[in-house]
């Protein structure tokens, strides 16, 4: 699904009242978005991304399990590098980032891998490769 169309996405939520710009922004539309950028980073036929949104979609409405697995937002609290060690299960925090790709990485959960020039890197759990955040965009779960 590589090269979708956000601007197109983004006013389909609009017209059904989800909106995308920071000011109105829900957290249904920013989901919408991350799932769609998930899917950007998956090969997947027509038919099997058919079959992932209908699990998805069943699963989400009969038995509400597929909320942040990791817990609400109380039971994280803000990341501090050199504080952390590296292998801690970290979280990009629910409202990071406001712009369509940024928003993306709302609310992911990851392992923290390393650290360089006061960034911190992330590999997300079900998702290859290793992604950049500013600290203050991180929150770890309290123990």
């Amino acid at each position: 699904m590589a090269g979708t169309d956000y601007s197109f996405i983004e006013r389909e939520l609009e017209k059904a009242g989800y909106y995308t710009d920071r000011e109105r922004g829900t957290a249904a539309s920013a989901a919408v978005l991350a799932l769609f950028a998930v899917l950007d980073g998956q090969e997947l036929s027509l038919e099997e991304r058919g079959t992932v949104a209908r699990l998805f979609a069943s699963l989400a409405e009969n038995d509400g399990s597929l909320g942040n697995q990791a817990g609400p937002r109380s039971e994280w609290k803000q990341f501090y590098l050199g504080v952390v060690p590296y292998g801690t299960t970290v979280r990009v925090k629910v409202d990071a980032y406001d712009t369509v790709t940024g928003s993306a990485h709302n609310g992911l959960t990851g392992t923290f891998t390393s650290a360089h020039s006061g960034r911190c890197y992330i590999t997300y759990h079900g998702r290859p490769g290793g992604h950049e955040h500013h600290p203050n965009k991180v929150e770890i779960l309290k123990k």
